[in-house]
C-alpha cells in the first residue's frame, strides 16, 4: 500500500483548513495581500505535490509556508541592500526638531493609554500589533464591525482629548496624525501598519508616530493580569424552567412559546413563596439583587435608569441606575423583569433579579434607542392592515457576548400595522446585522436589514407569492359551500389564514420556513396533511398522494369543507366521598395537535385544535370547576377523549380514559387520601456540604403535546414550596404521592427533578421515611465552546470520567434549553451550564463523534475553550 501522497484530495477537507490557513498566513506576514498570496501559493504546493498520509496536515501545511514565507525574505533582504548602497543621504533633524518630537511622542503615548477600554486596547492591537481588523476581531471574539466602530471612537476620543492642547482646528501635528490613522470605511489599503505611512504625513510627524513602539511596555503593565483581552471585566452566571422541547437544540427553531403553569408559578431563584420569605435572610438584612448594563458588545454602560416590568400595564418607576462599571443593586421587588428605562438605549435581553448573596448578577443587554415608522403596502400600493413586523437581534448575539446570560432573557422588538397599514417601534435597536422582518397571511415574508438610525418614513412592501410548483393555494368553504373568511390553515408547522373569500395561499419552496427550521430539529413534520378550522366549525382535513415518482399530488381545485359544530363534555369533580370541588381544573389530556400559529412577540407556538375551537388560543388550555364541582369543554372532535383534573393547590390529579365527546355525566375523584402531610430533608452538594437558598417545590408534567405519537413538549404544573436554610433543611407540606416530583433550582446549582418519571412516584422514592431525605445537588458550572475549524463539528456534549452522558443546559433568563448535545452554530456554542463532574468534551459532526477533549470546569467565572 503506497503511503506517498493523500488519496483525491476532499473538498471538505480542505475548505475546513481554508480558514485556518489564512490566519497562520496573516500572522507570518503583516499585509492581508501578501497572506492572501501566501495562502494561495501553499494550496498550489498541495494540488501540486500532496503531503504524504503519515505525517500530519497541518504541520506540513505551516512548514510549507514558512518556507515560502523565507525565501521571499532573503529576496527582500538582497533587493533592500542594493537599494539602500544606491541611495543618496537624507538631511537629519535639528535638535529643536529632535525635542518637538519626544515631546509630541510623550503626549500621544499618554493620549492613547488613557482611552477608556475596549478602544485602548483594540487601538493598540490595530498601531501597535500591526494586526487587521479581521484578525482583531477574531482575537476579541467580537463582530468585524464592532472592531471597525470602536477604532473609530478611539480615534475620535483621541483628537477631542489632544484638541483641548492644541486647538480644536486639528491643524497641528498631532492631530493631523490622527487623521492619517482614521478607518477607510472600505478596501484593503487602510489596514497598512501605522509605521508604514510616512509617505502620508511631513517628517515632523514620523518621530511621534514611530515611538508608538514604546507602548509595548506600557500596554503591558497596564493590562490586567489574568486578563489577557484587558477588558478586565469577569463573566457571571444564573436560571428558571420552561416548557421543554425534544430534541432540545441550542437554538431554538422555530422558537416556541414558554411554559404556562397551570398552578402558581415556581419560585424563581430570586424569589421566595410568600410564606417562606421571613426565613431568608437573618433579621436586619434585607435580601438584594445585583446586576449590570451592557452593550450588545460587552461593554460596561453607565447611568442607565432601571425598572421592573411586570406582567399588565403599570407605570415605569425607576428603581435602580447603572454605575460608571455598568453595575447596579436595588432590594428585592416583586416578579417581572428588570430593563432599562432611558432615552438613550432600549432593551435587547432583560435582567431576571436574582440574589446577590448568591454570588450572581443579572445583566440586562441594551442598545442605542432608535424610532422606526412608516407604512406597509401590497406592490399595488394599497396599505397593508394586521401585517406583523419584527426586530430581531443577530441569533448569535448570545454567543458573541461570550458572557454568562443565564438571568438574561430576549425582550421583542415588535409591532402591527394599522388599518392605514401604519406601525411604529418605538423604541426599536440600533444593532448591526439586526434583520427587521414583515409577515402577513397571504404574502411572501419580507426580510432586510434593519436601520441602525431613526427612520419616520419607511415603506415596506410586500408581495404576492408568484404561482408555480412551489405554490399551494385553495379556498376554505362551509358545509353549504359560502367562503369562510378568517379560517386557520396548517401544513404542518407552516400557517396562513383565509382572505375574505375564503382563499389562501401557502408557499412550499421556502428553505426558511417553519417547517424546514422543524425538520432541521428532528421534529415529525407531516407536509402531505392540510388542516382548516374556524371557531363554531368541526375541522377540514385533505391529504396528498404521492406520485410514482414520490411527489405529492394535491387535489385541484383544493377545497377544504368545514363540518358542523363541535362537541363538549360536561361533567363533575368530586372528592372521596362524591363531594363537588370548586376550583380544580380540568382538561383534555390527549388534545389533538393542529400545527404552529405565528405570534409577532412570541414567535411560533403549537397550536391544538380543541383549544382553538373553544377559544382559549393556541396552547395548553383547562377550565375550572364550578361551585358543586361542574364544568364543561367544549370545542371537541368526534371521538373519545382521555381526561385530567388538578387540584391547583396540591397538585393532586386523577385522569378517566375514553370519556365520548357529548358525554354530559362525566365523573372525575380526586381523593385527599393520596396526599403525603409533610415531605422534608436536606439538600447538599456533592462533597455533602449543606445548600443555603435552594428553591424547593412539587412540580408536574400536566400536559404533553404529541405530534405523530411523539412527545415534543412538555407544560409544566408547580405549587409555591420553599427554600433551604443555612443547614440545607426544607419542609413540605400535603405533596401528591404519584404524578409529582420535586423541582430543586438555586442561581449556582443545576437544576434537580428528583422522582420526575418514576414509576410509584415520590411514596415509592421515599421508601417509607418521608421526613428523611437526602437530596444532592450538583454547582452550576459554565464553558463555552469556539472551533478553531467552524466546519469540524455541529454539536457539542459532555462526558464524566467514567465515560457515562452528562446533562447541557442553555440558561435563556426566563427558560432553558437542556440536551445530551447542543448545537453549535459556525464552530461557537452558546454560553452551556454542566455539572463539574465533566471530564471531557465530546464534537459531534452529523451525529458521529469527531473528537474527545479533556476540561475541568470549576464553579465561578465560564471557561472559555477554543479547540
Amino acid at each position: 500500500m503506497s503511503t506517498s501522497s493523500l488519496p483525491p484530495l476532499d473538498a471538505e477537507l480542505l475548505l475546513e483548513h481554508s480558514q485556518w490557513m489564512r490566519r497562520l498566513a496573516r500572522t507570518l506576514v503583516a499585509s492581508p495581500e501578501r497572506a492572501d498570496d501566501l495562502a494561495q501559493e501553499t494550496w498550489r504546493r498541495i494540488l501540486e505535490a500532496p503531503p504524504r498520509l503519515d505525517q500530519p496536515f497541518r504541520g506540513w501545511i505551516a512548514t510549507v509556508m514558512r518556507n515560502l514565507v523565507r525565501a521571499e525574505r532573503r529576496g527582500s533582504a538582497r533587493r533592500r541592500a542594493r537599494e539602500e548602497h544606491g541611495a543618496r543621504a537624507e538631511a537629519q533633524p535639528s535638535s529643536l526638531e529632535l525635542v518637538e518630537r519626544a515631546a509630541l511622542s510623550h503626549e500621544l503615548v499618554a493620549a492613547v493609554l488613557e482611552l477608556d477600554e475596549p478602544y485602548r486596547a483594540t487601538v493598540l492591537l490595530r498601531y501597535f500589533e500591526d494586526l487587521t481588523p479581521s484578525q482583531i476581531a477574531a482575537r476579541e471574539r467580537v463582530p468585524l464591525t464592532t472592531v471597525k466602530t470602536r477604532l473609530a471612537r478611539g480615534l475620535a476620543r483621541l483628537r477631542e482629548r489632544l484638541a483641548r492642547t492644541h486647538g480644536p482646528d486639528g491643524r497641528t501635528s498631532v492631530l493631523a496624525a490622527l487623521a492619517a490613522l482614521e478607518p477607510v470605511p472600505a478596501g484593503p489599503t487602510w489596514t497598512a501598519p501605522l509605521l508604514a505611512l510616512p509617505v502620508l504625513m511631513n517628517a515632523k510627524l514620523l518621530a511621534p508616530l514611530g515611538l508608538l513602539a514604546a507602548l509595548a511596555l506600557a500596554y503591558w503593565l497596564a493590562t490586567p493580569q489574568g486578563d489577557p483581552s484587558g477588558r478586565g471585566e469577569a463573566p457571571r452566571t444564573a436560571a428558571r424552567p420552561a416548557t421543554e422541547l425534544a430534541p432540545a437544540a441550542a437554538v431554538p427553531a422555530p422558537p416556541l412559546e414558554p411554559a404556562r403553569s397551570a398552578a402558581a408559578p415556581a419560585p424563581a431563584p430570586d424569589q421566595a413563596p410568600a410564606r417562606e420569605r421571613t426565613r431568608e435572610a437573618p433579621p436586619g438584612s434585607a435580601a438584594r439583587v445585583r446586576g449590570r448594563v451592557i452593550d450588545a458588545e460587552g461593554k460596561s454602560v453607565a447611568d442607565v435608569a432601571i425598572t421592573l416590568e411586570a406582567d399588565g400595564p403599570a407605570e415605569a418607576q425607576v428603581v435602580a441606575r447603572s454605575a460608571a462599571d455598568g453595575s447596579f443593586e436595588l432590594a428585592r421587588t416583586g416578579a417581572g423583569r428588570l430593563v432599562a428605562v432611558d432615552e438613550r438605549w432600549t432593551t435587547l435581553m432583560a435582567g431576571v433579579p436574582v440574589e446577590a448573596r448568591a454570588g450572581q448578577e443579572c445583566r440586562i443587554v441594551v442598545a442605542p434607542r432608535i424610532a422606526l415608522a412608516g407604512l406597509v403596502l401590497d406592490a399595488e400600493g394599497a396599505p397593508v392592515a394586521g401585517a406583523r413586523l419584527g426586530l430581531a437581534p443577530p441569533a448569535d448575539l448570545r454567543a458573541r457576548l461570550a458572557q454568562v446570560l443565564d438571568f438574561s432573557t430576549d425582550r421583542a422588538c415588535a409591532a402591527v400595522s394599522d388599518e392605514h397599514g401604519r406601525f411604529r417601534l418605538d423604541p426599536a435597536p440600533a444593532l448591526a446585522e439586526a434583520r427587521l422582518t414583515v409577515e402577513h397571511e397571504g404574502y411572501a415574508a419580507l426580510e432586510e436589514p434593519a436601520p441602525t438610525r431613526s427612520q419616520e418614513n419607511l415603506v415596506l412592501v410586500l408581495q404576492r407569492p408568484g404561482s408555480g410548483d412551489g405554490l399551494l393555494a385553495g379556498t376554505v368553504v362551509d358545509a353549504a359551500g359560502a367562503p369562510v373568511a378568517g379560517a386557520t390553515l396548517a401544513l404542518g408547522f407552516d400557517g396562513t389564514t383565509s382572505d375574505a373569500e375564503g382563499r389562501f395561499q401557502l408557499r412550499l419552496d421556502d428553505p426558511s420556513s417553519p417547517n424546514r427550521q422543524a425538520a432541521s430539529r428532528g421534529l415529525p413534520v407531516r407536509e402531505d396533511r392540510l388542516r382548516a378550522l374556524k371557531p363554531g366549525y368541526l375541522p377540514a382535513e385533505r391529504v396528498a398522494t404521492r406520485d410514482s415518482a414520490g411527489q405529492l399530488t394535491w387535489p385541484r381545485p383544493l377545497v377544504l369543507v368545514l363540518g358542523g359544530e363541535p362537541l363538549a363534555i360536561e361533567g363533575r369533580v368530586v372528592d372521596e366521598r362524591g363531594e363537588g370541588l370548586p376550583g380544580m381544573q380540568v382538561w383534555i389530556a390527549d388534545a389533538t395537535f393542529f400545527g404552529a400559529l405565528a405570534d409577532p412577540e412570541e414567535g411560533l407556538q403549537l397550536a391544538h385544535t380543541e383549544s382553538l375551537l373553544s377559544g382559549a388560543g393556541p396552547g395548553w388550555s383547562f377550565v375550572e370547576s364550578g361551585a358543586d364541582g361542574r364544568f364543561r369543554l367544549e370545542g371537541l372532535l368526534e371521538r373519545d377523549y382521555r381526561l385530567a383534573a388538578m387540584d391547583p393547590g396540591t397538585l393532586l390529579r386523577t385522569e378517566v380514559e375514553a370519556v365520548a365527546a357529548g358525554e354530559q355525566d362525566a365523573r372525575l375523584v380526586l381523593s385527599r387520601a393520596q396526599l403525603l402531610p409533610r415531605l422534608a430533608g436536606r439538600v447538599v452538594d456533592g462533597h455533602g456540604a449543606p445548600v443555603a437558598g435552594v428553591a424547593v417545590f412539587p412540580m408536574c408534567d400536566a400536559h404533553l403535546t404529541e405530534i405523530e405519537g411523539r412527545v415534543v413538549r412538555t407544560q409544566h404544573a408547580t405549587v409555591a414550596g420553599t427554600r433551604t436554610d443555612e443547614a440545607g433543611l426544607f419542609v413540605l407540606e400535603n405533596v401528591p404521592e404519584e404524578a409529582v416530583y420535586l423541582r430543586l433550582q438555586g442561581s449556582d446549582t443545576l437544576p434537580l427533578e428528583w422522582g420526575r418519571g418514576l414509576a410509584g412516584g415520590l411514596a415509592r422514592l421515599t421508601g417509607g421515611r418521608p421526613e428523611e431525605l437526602v437530596l444532592t445537588v450538583e454547582r452550576r458550572c459554565h464553558f463555552q465552546v469556539e472551533l478553531e475549524v467552524p466546519g469540524e463539528a455541529d454539536e457539542v456534549g459532555l462526558l464524566d470520567a467514567a465515560g457515562h452522558v452528562l446533562g447541557l443546559s442553555e440558561f435563556l433568563g426566563n427558560g432553558r434549553t437542556d440536551g445530551e448535545r447542543l448545537r453549535l452554530v459556525e464552530g461557537r456554542s452558546g454560553m452551556l451550564a454542566a455539572s463539574d463532574r465533566a471530564a471531557f468534551v465530546v464534537l459531534y459532526r452529523t451525529g458521529f463523534e469527531v473528537r474527545r477533549v479533556p476540561v475541568r470546569l470549576t464553579p465561578g467565572a465560564p471557561t472559555q475553550l477554543r479547540l
